[in-house]
């Protein structure tokens, strides 16, 4: 009775707060297209502080969006996709963030024209997430070491090391705890969601501080077949 009761009060405060956020939203594009000053300088500084607004606007919706996702029921969209493919997304998404913050990040993808069937966006937000995390652990001239690949079951392992101060043995085995977080600004909801995820396709998740400095992240899935592909089923 009261995860529903959190789960109806959630649902109102996130449509209360979303409406403000799409109305600012929309009033930045339209500031970006419409109202830039002419002088080149001002233009690039203006266009800036409007990037600065949309990407906090977006920070705030995911909030949002996270502490939705621990009351709801997971809902799938699973589909069959390339495992490549989308651990190159995953990099792309990253790099960039790694660069602006001066942290090495070397990736080894042992995966060909392998395929996955789940979903490819909510297994996307547990990447993302997790690579977000080593980045905000890591400091500027470390570094962080991505690995995927398959197993002789053909489970599909992904592997995160970073550099990092590593995480208090004490703190370590409440990381997946609602609301419990290591982070100054963290909502303690993203590792409680992304294992939410990971157990919805029959996986798992696991962090362990490495023996010198840093934390390795641990991420398997095991082959799953699509739906029409099941036994006592015809494709």
């Amino acid at each position: 009775e009261k995860m529903l009761s959190l789960a109806t009060l959630a649902a109102g405060v996130a449509h209360e707060i979303r409406n403000p956020l799409n109305s600012i939203s929309i009033t930045i594009q339209r500031l970006q297209l419409e109202f830039e000053p002419p002088q080149p300088n001002e233009a690039r500084e203006y266009q800036s502080f409007l990037g600065l607004m949309s990407k906090e606007v977006s920070r705030l919706n995911q909030i949002v969006t996270d502490f939705l996702g621990f009351s709801k029921p997971f809902d799938p969209k699973n589909k069959v996709f390339s495992m490549r493919d989308f651990v190159q997304e995953c990099l792309m998404q990253v790099t960039p963030v790694a660069e602006a913050k001066g942290v090495r990040l070397a990736a080894e993808v042992q995966l060909n024209g392998n395929q996955y069937y789940g979903d490819e966006e909510k297994l996307k937000q547990v990447v993302l997430n997790l690579v977000g995390n080593a980045l905000d652990a890591t400091p500027a001239g470390k570094g962080i070491f991505f690995k995927t690949s398959l197993d002789k079951k053909e489970t599909w392992h992904i592997e995160i090391v970073d550099e990092g101060e590593g995480i208090p043995k004490e703190k370590l085995k409440r990381l997946f705890d609602i609301y419990f977080t290591t982070k100054k600004n963290g909502t303690g909801l993203g590792l409680y969601i992304s294992r939410k995820i990971l157990q919805a396709h029959g996986g798992g998740i696991e962090l362990k501080n490495n023996p010198k400095d840093g934390v390795t992240c641990s991420v398997f899935l095991p082959k799953r077949v699509p739906e029409d592909h099941a036994p006592g089923t015809t494709a």
